[in-house]
């Protein structure tokens, strides 16, 4: 027997089968976030799709199942937010590294805060978590969907409605990148959630820490307060 369901959908990481896509449900309002358990789901896709959604997408699909196993009958794209996984960064700019510190002074797992660009306006969310001890590893629990980002992004929207600042457009408005780097020796996870895609901060990440080791050498980021 097979039935349908039709929902948002963040796109994960492409599973190592190139015709499954992973997937989690984003509910639409604060009250269905309530005790939400954001659990990957794995879906049959055609080729055709797997060239036209990226990590990161928020997408309106339907899904079918027969028995147990989900197929991807139809979806919209809301957004062309990205998710964009980078390891072995250095240096560590100043900010995430005055996150890190303040972690370790009062024993927390996770500090955040919201950074400025040369403007005073917002122009990103700032992460940093603990590594966790054992056989855990939260830079490859992030991708698999282990650990979900799912939370983070909501908390930007939810905290834009009840600020009284200048705040980011929502995403299906303004399109995000989500970057999330692991620092070469230090034992914290980064995740940056930059306000524009394009913008001079993600741009400014990309360059810093892209493939050419030249541009890895250039130096620290620096952002304003």
């Amino acid at each position: 027997m097979q039935h349908e369901s039709t929902g948002r959908f963040r796109v994960l990481d492409r599973s190592h089968n190139p015709e499954v896509l992973v997937l989690v449900s984003v509910p639409e309002s604060p009250a269905d976030r309530m005790n939400k358990e954001f659990n990957p789901v794995s879906v049959k896709i055609l080729n055709s799709v797997a060239s036209v959604v990226s990590a990161g997408n928020l997408i309106e699909a339907t899904l079918s199942w027969s028995n147990e196993h989900a197929r991807l009958e139809d979806f919209k794209r809301l957004s062309e937010t990205t998710f964009e996984y980078i390891d072995d960064i250095s240096p560590v700019f100043e900010a995430a590294s005055t996150l890190w510190q303040a972690a370790v002074r009062e024993q927390d797992g996770l500090r955040g805060r919201v950074t400025r660009g040369t403007d005073s306006q917002p122009n990103g969310a700032l992460y940093v978590f603990a590594e966790q001890s054992g056989v855990r590893n939260l830079f490859d629990e992030f991708q698999s969907g282990t650990t979900p980002l799912e939370p983070l992004l909501q908390r930007v929207d939810d905290q834009r409605e009840t600020s009284d600042e200048t705040s980011p457009a929502p995403e299906t408005e303004q399109d995000r990148a989500v970057f999330i780097l692991r620092p070469i020796g230090d034992p914290f996870v980064i995740v940056y959630i930059t306000f524009e895609k394009y913008g001079v901060l993600a741009n400014t990440i990309r360059s810093t820490y892209g493939d050419d080791e030249s541009i890895n050498a250039s130096g620290p980021l620096r952002f304003h307060r």
